[in-house]
């Protein structure tokens, strides 16, 4: 199950900034746009796996699914994937 995040980032002097619009406290910096969605990545997986022991196990196939958000107005898609100032792409 791929986990596709939306990645808000906009240029500050030299560098690059950027953070996850799911998860506002991660953020980061790059040189290049490549690289700040690398930090981002990597930020996302720490936080992830903070609390977790070093002889965790993975299981697949739970039947655990994401609920899929569905907006019920227009204007609120609009302020969802309009650009205003920075952009938004997936990570």
């Amino acid at each position: 199950m791929a986990l596709e995040l939306k990645m808000i980032y906009w240029k500050s002097g030299k560098f690059w900034l950027g953070k996850l619009k799911e998860h506002p406290e991660i953020m980061t910096q790059g040189k290049t746009l490549k690289e700040l969605k690398a930090n981002l990545r990597d930020a996302y997986q720490m936080m992830l796996m903070e609390d977790v022991p070093e002889n965790y196990q993975e299981i697949f196939g739970t039947g655990i699914t994401p609920k899929k958000k569905r907006y019920g107005s227009l204007f609120h898609r609009r302020q969802c994937y309009a650009g205003t100032g920075g952009a938004s792409n997936p990570v």
